[in-house]
């Protein structure tokens, strides 16, 4: 099992390898690391953002906010407050995980956790900008921008004030809906030929110069490397979670040990020490208490 998952992120890491080749500015990691740069982040935004005015931004790049250590925290992708402290959280989405208007409002909260001290009136919180830049029409209307803040529902014109915008962008639109400044940088990201517009032509040069820097790629094939390990671990974990959902059930039904261990496949040793642990822990805890407990004392995940 293991050469077999060891010839498989094997290969993946050659694929990775080869996709750096012609990495564009949809991959997080690239998009993160163009954006590092301040003015081409301040230019984003006032594409994005037609309507304020930065003078200047302090980036802190891939932020992680943890508000506390039993509540989720949250990976911000680019983060940067403007001179005024304003907050602006951006991020590139590939794929729709139908989860991205409660994974933005989230972020929205966790960012307004951080902004206000112990005993620091309301007021003080700043406007915050959410921003996902998706490479799909989340909403299937075909726009290339979509902007909300809460209004009310019994008056029209009513915003609530709590100074929070999102904005939603949408790569694959053809549609005329917004300024062609904003509609360049979107076709760029999708893969369009544009042309006349030297901050486009600025954002090809520095992906082209990344393809070159050694450094990145070496940075970048060791967030795959770990991306797959997550990946092979959470797999792992499901699997000897489903083992032990089946165990129990066969232990509920009279099933000796060598039966068990013949349905499931694994050493008596392993089916042994999980029938020990469901006993521990008793027929009524859940799946998930009875793994913690066979890796209370691991620091890792076993299989």
């Amino acid at each position: 099992m293991y050469k077999k998952n060891e010839r498989a992120q094997g290969y993946a890491l050659k694929q990775a390898a080869e996709a750096w080749k012609t990495i564009t500015l949809k991959n997080n990691y690239l998009f993160f690391k163009i954006m590092q740069d301040e003015k081409r982040l301040r230019e984003l935004l006032r594409r994005t953002l037609p309507e304020i005015r930065i003078k200047k931004l302090r980036i802190v790049g891939e932020k992680t906010i943890q508000a506390g250590v039993d509540i989720h925290g949250v990976r911000l992708d680019v983060y940067a407050e403007d001179e005024t402290g304003r907050p602006f959280t951006i991020e590139m989405q590939i794929n729709n995980t139908d989860n991205i208007p409660k994974r933005m409002r989230f972020y929205s909260s966790m960012v307004d956790s951080q902004m206000l001290d112990k005993g620091d009136k309301y007021e003080r919180l700043p406007d915050s900008f959410i921003i996902i830049i998706c490479c799909f029409d989340l909403y299937g209307m075909g726009l290339h921008k979509y902007s909300f803040r809460s209004k009310c529902d019994q008056v029209d014109g009513l915003a609530m004030g709590d100074g929070v915008k999102y904005v939603v962008l949408n790569t694959t639109s053809f549609a005329d809906d917004v300024d062609s400044e904003l509609r360049a940088f979107l076709d760029y990201v999708e893969g369009r030929d544009v042309r006349d517009d030297s901050y486009i032509a600025e954002l090809d040069e520095a992906v082209v110069k990344a393809r070159r820097n050694k450094r990145w790629r070496k940075e970048y094939m060791t967030v795959e490397q770990e991306r797959m390990h997550r990946d092979s671990f959470v797999e792992r974990r499901g699997r000897e979670l489903d083992c032990l959902m089946v165990v129990r059930r066969m232990m509920q039904k009279g099933f000796d040990v060598d039966e068990i261990v013949d349905c499931v496949s694994r050493e008596a040793s392993l089916v042994e020490s999980y029938m020990s642990a469901l006993n521990e822990c008793g027929p009524t805890a859940e799946i998930n208490e009875v793994y913690n407990y066979i890796h209370r004392n691991d620091g890792y995940e076993k299989i």
